[in-house]
Protein backbone atom coordinates (compact mmCIF):
# COMPACT_ATOMS: atom_id res chain seq x y z
CA UNK A 1 0.00 0.00 0.00
CA UNK A 2 3.02 2.56 -0.02
CA UNK A 3 2.35 3.09 -3.94
CA UNK A 4 -1.08 5.64 -3.25
CA UNK A 5 -0.76 8.97 -3.05
CA UNK A 6 -2.08 11.16 -0.45
CA UNK A 7 -4.75 12.08 -3.18
CA UNK A 8 -6.56 8.80 -3.43
CA UNK A 9 -6.69 7.23 -0.24
CA UNK A 10 -6.67 3.38 0.37
CA UNK A 11 -10.35 3.29 -0.37
CA UNK A 12 -9.67 4.27 -4.02
CA UNK A 13 -6.73 2.11 -4.19
CA UNK A 14 -8.48 -1.10 -3.28
CA UNK A 15 -11.41 -0.18 -5.78
CA UNK A 16 -8.59 0.31 -8.48
CA UNK A 17 -7.50 -2.75 -7.99
CA UNK A 18 -10.58 -4.88 -8.29
CA UNK A 19 -10.95 -5.26 -12.00
CA UNK A 20 -14.14 -6.72 -13.16
CA UNK A 21 -13.72 -9.53 -15.49
CA UNK A 22 -17.04 -9.60 -17.87
CA UNK A 23 -20.35 -8.29 -17.68
CA UNK A 24 -21.29 -8.39 -13.93
CA UNK A 25 -25.33 -9.51 -13.55
CA UNK A 26 -26.08 -7.18 -10.27
CA UNK A 27 -25.56 -4.69 -12.36
CA UNK A 28 -28.04 -2.65 -14.35
CA UNK A 29 -26.99 -0.87 -17.69
CA UNK A 30 -29.71 1.32 -16.80
CA UNK A 31 -29.68 4.88 -15.25
CA UNK A 32 -29.50 4.52 -11.39
CA UNK A 33 -32.77 5.64 -9.39
CA UNK A 34 -31.50 8.29 -6.72
CA UNK A 35 -32.58 5.68 -4.31
CA UNK A 36 -29.88 3.37 -5.51
CA UNK A 37 -27.72 6.44 -5.94
CA UNK A 38 -28.14 7.61 -2.38
CA UNK A 39 -27.50 3.87 -1.40
CA UNK A 40 -23.83 3.83 -3.18
CA UNK A 41 -23.09 7.35 -1.61
CA UNK A 42 -23.81 5.85 1.99
CA UNK A 43 -21.97 2.38 1.21
CA UNK A 44 -19.07 4.37 -0.08
CA UNK A 45 -19.15 6.47 2.85
CA UNK A 46 -19.17 3.72 5.65
CA UNK A 47 -16.65 2.18 3.58
CA UNK A 48 -14.37 5.01 4.21
CA UNK A 49 -15.12 5.39 7.87
CA UNK A 50 -14.00 1.31 8.09
CA UNK A 51 -10.64 1.37 6.29
CA UNK A 52 -9.91 4.70 8.50
CA UNK A 53 -9.49 7.12 5.69
CA UNK A 54 -9.83 10.94 6.40
CA UNK A 55 -9.91 11.98 2.84
CA UNK A 56 -12.35 9.74 1.40
CA UNK A 57 -14.93 10.34 4.66
CA UNK A 58 -14.84 14.10 3.86
CA UNK A 59 -14.68 13.53 0.20
CA UNK A 60 -17.94 11.15 0.21
CA UNK A 61 -19.64 13.24 3.11
CA UNK A 62 -20.06 15.77 0.72
CA UNK A 63 -21.44 13.90 -2.40
CA UNK A 64 -23.44 12.56 -0.04
CA UNK A 65 -24.98 15.71 1.62
CA UNK A 66 -24.86 17.46 -2.48
CA UNK A 67 -26.81 14.74 -3.46
CA UNK A 68 -29.45 15.15 -0.66
CA UNK A 69 -29.41 18.75 -0.98
CA UNK A 70 -30.07 18.46 -5.17
CA UNK A 71 -33.16 16.45 -3.50
CA UNK A 72 -34.03 18.64 -0.87
CA UNK A 73 -33.72 15.22 1.49
CA UNK A 74 -34.72 17.49 5.21
CA UNK A 75 -34.72 14.22 7.45
CA UNK A 76 -32.00 13.07 5.88
CA UNK A 77 -29.70 16.16 6.05
CA UNK A 78 -31.56 16.84 9.63
CA UNK A 79 -30.62 13.48 10.95
CA UNK A 80 -26.68 14.54 9.65
CA UNK A 81 -26.75 17.59 10.96
CA UNK A 82 -27.71 16.12 14.14
CA UNK A 83 -25.07 13.73 14.40
CA UNK A 84 -22.03 15.59 13.79
CA UNK A 85 -23.33 18.57 15.98
CA UNK A 86 -23.73 16.39 18.85
CA UNK A 87 -25.07 17.94 22.03
CA UNK A 88 -25.37 21.64 22.86
CA UNK A 89 -24.14 20.84 26.16
CA UNK A 90 -21.58 18.77 26.93
CA UNK A 91 -21.96 15.03 27.03
CA UNK A 92 -19.53 12.13 28.63
CA UNK A 93 -21.16 10.07 26.12
CA UNK A 94 -20.86 11.59 22.85
CA UNK A 95 -17.85 11.42 20.63
CA UNK A 96 -16.44 15.00 19.12
CA UNK A 97 -14.28 13.33 16.73
CA UNK A 98 -15.04 10.67 13.83
CA UNK A 99 -11.64 9.55 12.34
CA UNK A 100 -9.67 12.20 13.66
CA UNK A 101 -11.42 15.09 12.60
CA UNK A 102 -14.23 17.00 14.77
CA UNK A 103 -17.36 16.68 13.77
CA UNK A 104 -18.64 20.02 14.29
CA UNK A 105 -15.84 21.16 11.84
CA UNK A 106 -17.18 18.71 9.24
CA UNK A 107 -20.59 20.43 9.83
CA UNK A 108 -19.61 23.55 9.42
CA UNK A 109 -17.63 23.09 6.48
CA UNK A 110 -21.44 21.55 4.89
CA UNK A 111 -23.28 24.38 5.31
CA UNK A 112 -22.13 26.18 1.97
CA UNK A 113 -23.20 23.08 -0.15
CA UNK A 114 -26.50 22.61 1.73
CA UNK A 115 -26.67 26.47 0.95
CA UNK A 116 -26.82 25.56 -2.94
CA UNK A 117 -30.76 24.93 -2.39
CA UNK A 118 -32.61 27.74 -1.52
CA UNK A 119 -35.34 25.53 0.42
CA UNK A 120 -32.66 24.71 2.68
CA UNK A 121 -31.74 27.64 3.71
CA UNK A 122 -34.13 27.70 7.23
CA UNK A 123 -32.49 24.65 8.00
CA UNK A 124 -28.83 25.64 7.58
CA UNK A 125 -29.69 28.67 9.49
CA UNK A 126 -31.03 26.76 11.95
CA UNK A 127 -28.07 24.22 12.69
CA UNK A 128 -25.82 27.02 12.11
CA UNK A 129 -27.10 29.18 15.32
CA UNK A 130 -27.40 25.13 17.04
CA UNK A 131 -23.49 25.14 16.21
CA UNK A 132 -22.45 28.84 17.61
CA UNK A 133 -24.40 27.60 20.89
CA UNK A 134 -22.42 24.77 21.36
CA UNK A 135 -19.25 26.61 20.69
Amino acid sequence: FRAFSSKRGIFALLQSKSKPTGANPLVSPEQPTPQQTILHIESQLVSAEILGSQTEYRSWLSVYVRKLSEEANVPKLKEICSFLLGPIHSSSSWDPMILGIPKRELLSDLFHIMSSNRNLQRLVNQFKESLETAE
